[in-house]
């Protein structure tokens, strides 16, 4: 997949997180991230739960 791809499709499940109780965001950031580790860190970092590098 594109990187604009994976970019938009983490911030998508970021956005329909929102009002998901944390304990519920961190099982799945879990599931994410053993998925694929990127996969796992694009959507913490969509959600502002991991500093983005400058």
């Amino acid at each position: 997949m594109p990187p604009d791809e994976q970019q938009r499709l983490c911030e998508n499940i970021a956005a329909a997180m929102q009002d998901v109780p944390q304990f519920i965001i961190d099982r799945q950031l879990n599931h994410f991230t053993k998925a694929d580790s990127l996969y796992g860190e694009g959507v913490a970092k969509a959600l502002g739960l991991l500093a983005t590098a400058k």
